[in-house]
């Protein structure tokens, strides 16, 4: 009688269960593997534009001082050579 009262019981597991087998698909664009990867590509792409902006940043600071520094070179010398 054990065995017979199990049966409904069973039966009903079955029924509250999900499809497996989906109506529909998810796009491949949703993929969480895909996203992940287009995510990385972006956060890499970012890095390297900010990576860009900088170089050029310090180059123009360095050349600015660089050419500040010769500037005041050329001042002090021809004050010397005027006053001298």
């Amino acid at each position: 009688m054990a065995g017979g009262g199990e049966m409904p019981q069973i039966a009903l597991a079955y029924q509250h269960q999900p499809d497996y087998a989906p109506e529909s698909f998810r796009s491949p664009t949703n993929a969480p593997l895909r996203k992940l990867t287009v995510d990385l590509i972006k956060t890499y792409r970012k890095i390297n534009e900010v990576r860009i902006i900088m170089y050029v940043y310090v180059y123009v600071y360095v050349y600015v001082f660089v050419c500040v520094c010769v500037c005041l070179c050329l001042c002090v010398c021809m004050y010397v050579c005027v006053y001298d």
